[in-house]
């Protein structure tokens, strides 16, 4: 097949190849940054060449797990964002959405994130080199892969490969224009220390919950914000003038605790905290990822009464459902305002919220796990101040 041919059907090999080579010195940049990983590349290799890794400094006993996952719909909210105001910047920290659902998987239970491979599909990379449209929509997937490879430096992981595929029309998107859409996912690889695993063995009634602030959807519920945004604006929302601030509060990426837990679990500086319960609240929220499978199965009961309020954007959307979705479908669709919960032990309450502080995270006590005769989830709602109840 010609490469003319191919970029009729929509694949530019010339740009392909000039995005990858970008990409590969992202990755290239990354290889030194865990004191865990060693990375063998050939001398003269290009960046399609050929690699692998060691584990360096790693204890027999250690063991190691791989978690993926994805930014969801939360790209249709980029996209509009950047279709609308026309700034690469913008979209820079796309790569936070999937990257802290991976990396958060292997830190709640007391883990260590090393390596991460990621896959990038998108409709058209642009063209440097084309019209106006064609260098903004490679600007802005330039920008997301330095964003890509700065989050990686910070949290000390190396970037270890990573996938750019141009897909056409088999991107898709309930904007019937998008500017420039992409679906985002990759994987995180962990290392574990058996005496640091964080499994949930020693809760007990009296013990405090703390939660973590997250300041916008993160990478879960999007569906059914897009949902309550075409009930608002109309189907054709991504486009509407008076939706773009709502719009770009619904792409704010998604914080990152992962020094902060690191910090926690003993894989920095200072001694190890421990720990009881580190619940990472994706979809199904509070109700599913703390209460149905860690509490209740162990008989216990908790009562949250001082969470974090609900971004702007969720008590926007949970009004624009028209009734449609209540505060108890919300805090299982959406966050509510924090998107990890820690169980610890009442002594070490200082100690968690001194070292938040330290690393800029947001930190408060929200609560306390009970002993009730039949196992309940009382939450006092940020949405109405009233108390909900889960069996």
């Amino acid at each position: 097949m010609s490469s003319s041919f191919y970029r009729r059907a929509g694949v530019n090999l010339e740009v392909g190849d000039e995005f990858s080579s970008i990409a590969g010195e992202v990755c290239r940049s990354s290889f030194d940054n865990s004191p865990y990983i060693r990375v063998l590349v050939p001398e003269q290799s290009s960046f399609r060449g050929p690699r692998s890794f060691q584990f360096v400094n790693v204890p027999l006993d250690w063991t190691f797990d791989l978690c993926p996952d994805g930014a969801g719909t939360k790209p249709v909210f980029c996209d509009a964002l950047i279709g609308a105001l026309r700034k690469p910047e913008l979209v820079r920290w796309a790569a936070a959405d999937w990257w802290q659902m991976c990396v958060a998987d292997v830190l709640r239970w007391g883990g260590l994130p090393v390596l991460v491979v990621n896959q990038l599909d998108v409709r058209s990379l642009g063209d440097p080199k084309g019209s106006e449209d064609e260098r903004l929509r490679n600007a802005i997937f330039c920008q997301m892969m330095a964003g890509l490879g700065q989050i990686a430096r910070e949290e000390e992981v190396v970037l270890y490969r990573g996938e750019t595929a141009e897909m056409g029309l088999c991107v898709g998107s309930d904007n019937p224009d998008p500017f420039a859409p992409f679906l985002w996912s990759g994987a995180a690889l962990g290392l574990y220390d058996p005496s640091r695993m964080i499994v949930g063995e020693n809760l007990e009634p009296g013990m405090v919950v703390i939660a973590l602030r997250e300041f916008g959807f993160g990478a879960n519920g999007l569906s059914a914000a897009r949902k309550a945004f075409s009930m608002m604006f109309g189907e054709g929302w991504h486009s509407n003038s008076h939706a773009i601030n709502m719009i770009g509060q619904a792409a704010e990426p998604c914080s990152s605790y992962s020094s902060y837990l690191k910090d926690l679990n003993g894989w920095g500086k200072r001694g190890r905290v421990p720990v009881c319960l580190i619940s990472h609240l994706t979809g199904g929220g509070i109700v599913d990822k703390f209460y149905r499978d860690m509490l209740r199965p162990r008989g216990l009961s908790a009562v949250l009464d001082d969470l974090w309020a609900p971004p702007p954007i969720m008590r926007s959307c949970l009004d624009w459902s028209e009734g449609q979705m209540t505060e108890e479908e919300a805090y299982q669709s959406f966050n509510g305002g924090q998107r990890m919960l820690l169980t610890v032990r009442p002594i070490d309450v200082e100690d968690c919220l001194r070292r938040a502080g330290h690393f800029n995270v947001h930190a408060k006590v929200c609560g306390k796990i009970t002993q009730e005769a039949q196992p309940t989830l009382r939450i006092q709602s940020g949405y109405s101040r009233k108390i909900l109840e889960w069996d």
